[in-house]
């Protein structure tokens, strides 16, 4: 279930207790999803788009009225099954947003501190770079920023404003996007010529064998 949230966030970018808030009928038809105006830091519906598989996975989360309450029971059953520790199990409380954002955040911690000191114990010793709940956000505006999706599109689905987006999640890679505008060039121009300006703005029209020549 945390991996469920986990690649909700990652897609939507989100914040964490408006994705840990979806209800269950905020789970639309078509894979559509919404955050209701009463759930969203903005006080207005947010809505986004899940692929089919884990669209479905995420309504198999459904309990309580709230799209990830299961959670609560599925931690107990953890407890109780897995580890062994019935006591720990009775201390599980009913599920709320707070809660569960709450758990997911201290279960990052937690791995963060083991990656750390494994990367501190390996020979040479290496660096661990710790990540939170928030960095889901910052990876889907930046996905979406390469996958060209307009700031004006992505500021209404993830309920920031292009200003806020650039200065605090935008993580823009420099490599893909120097590959990725070459090969648009490329594609554009398949038949292997360059197209030339000068500082007139004249375009002039070089094969690949022309090309070889001038240089």
């Amino acid at each position: 279930m945390p991996i469920v949230y986990l690649e909700v966030a990652a897609l939507l970018g989100w914040r964490a207790t408006e994705i840990a808030s979806l209800r269950e009928d905020d789970l639309l038809a078509d894979g559509y999803v919404r955050v209701s105006a009463e759930s969203s830091k903005t006080r207005k519906h947010k809505y986004g788009w899940l692929p089919v598989d884990l669209h479905d996975e995420l309504r198999a989360c459904c309990s309580g009225g709230f799209a990830f309450g299961r959670f609560s029971d599925g931690l107990r059953r953890l407890l109780l099954l897995w580890k062994r520790r019935p006591h720990h199990a009775a201390k599980i409380k009913e599920f709320s947003p707070e809660r569960f954002v709450g758990w997911l955040q201290d279960e990052l911690q937690r791995y963060n501190d083991h990656r750390a000191a494994e990367a501190a114990a390996a020979v040479p010793p290496a660096e661990w770079l710790s990540f939170t709940l928030h960095d889901f956000r910052r990876t889907a505006i930046t996905g979406m920023q390469m996958a060209g999706v307009t700031e004006k599109e992505a500021s209404v689905m993830v309920g920031a404003t292009p200003e806020v987006m650039r200065r605090h999640y935008e993580k823009l890679d420099q490599l893909a996007i120097a590959k990725r505008n070459v090969q648009r060039r490329l594609g554009t121009d398949c038949d292997g010529t360059l197209r030339l300006t000068n500082s007139k703005s004249v375009v002039a029209l070089l094969s690949r064998e022309e090309s070889k020549q001038v240089v």
